[in-house]
């Protein structure tokens, strides 16, 4: 840059003007820096019921910001990943790849386009909500490279899956001798398994008992003698054999010398709802207790009849 003074001033004589002029070049310095990216993070959900669920491929693009607005030379990764030549069902090529517990995600470094491929097997054994991420970048060419990284968050709303129960032949009691109750029963969970088991006596009697054997299984077993409810537990989870097992040994006794001699009616159910026989109409009807104290009675009715199961309204 150049800078001109001017000086307008008078001769000696004071007759006249005079100017005179002079320049000088200026330099002034710009240091250039490289800006940072912005990279946006994304989220996919899904959602397991009670059903065969099908989970369908999630297909994307990430989302990558520039001040310098000219720049070709983005190029994104993925954190962990390794070189695959994957051609995915939208027909791109991806060129990385990381498997989580939940999925696959597949990455096209050059573009920012993703694929995300739940593993239903996974999904549908899950008994109750959770989350997995895997971390994605973005870098540029410059001499001196600035890298962005975001998160990539797979949420999955989860639930138990239906489970059956065929309970087979039923045995009779004879006094002061223990008697096993459902020893045919057949336990099936198609996808996740169980994380309970509950046996109830409904019209229980003084002296009445339930109990079984559980083995190595790693299965709780608890009796309330107060409503007759047999509860067989494992918070983690555990398979259709092992609970058949353990039901299996479930034995039925009375304490007394002179029992009531009243037929028992013993319900057999999975999960936190219960059919219940013994009602005045005589019709079967299904009770779910929800630990809700802050409700009131009116919040709790309609929450009720929000709710559904098995295509029945609450």
């Amino acid at each position: 840059m150049t800078l001109s003074v001017t000086d307008a001033g008078t001769n000696n004589a004071g007759s006249g003007s005079l100017q005179t002029s002079s320049a000088a070049t200026v330099t002034i310095g710009m240091t250039l820096a490289n800006d940072t990216h912005v990279l946006s993070g994304v989220s996919i959900s899904y959602t397991d019921t009670v059903a065969d669920d099908t989970f369908a491929n999630t297909t994307g693009r990430l989302s990558a910001t520039d001040s310098e607005t000219n720049r070709t030379d983005l190029r994104f990764s993925l954190k962990g990943s390794t070189s695959t030549s994957y051609t995915g069902s939208d027909g791109l090529v991806y060129n990385q790849m990381k498997s989580g517990t939940y999925g696959t995600y597949y990455l096209q470094t050059t573009t920012g386009n993703y694929l995300y491929v739940p593993n239903d097997s996974a999904i549908e054994a899950l008994f109750s909500s959770t989350s997995e991420t895997f971390t994605v970048s973005v870098a540029d060419n410059d001499p001196t490279p600035k890298s962005t990284s975001a998160t990539v968050m797979i949420a999955i709303t989860a639930t138990d899956d239906t489970n059956l129960l065929t309970v087979g032949a039923i045995s009779n009691f004879t006094e002061q001798t223990p008697v096993y109750v459902v020893p045919n029963a057949v336990v099936e969970a198609p996808r996740d398994g169980l994380v309970e088991l509950k046996i109830q006596i409904e019209n229980n009697k003084t002296g009445d008992t339930l109990s079984a054997t559980v083995g190595s299984t790693g299965i709780v077993a608890s009796y309330n003698s107060t409503i007759g409810t047999l509860s067989l537990t494992k918070i983690a989870g555990g398979s259709a054999a092992d609970f058949q097992q353990v039901l299996h040994s479930v034995q039925f006794s009375n304490t007394s010398d002179a029992p009531d001699t009243t037929d028992r009616r013993i319900v057999i159910s999975t999960g936190t709802v219960v059919p219940y026989f013994f009602h005045p109409d005589q019709k079967l009807h299904y009770y779910e207790y929800i630990a809700a104290s802050s409700i009131t009675w009116g919040q709790a009715y309609a929450l009720a009849n929000a709710r559904t199961y098995n295509g029945m309204q609450g």
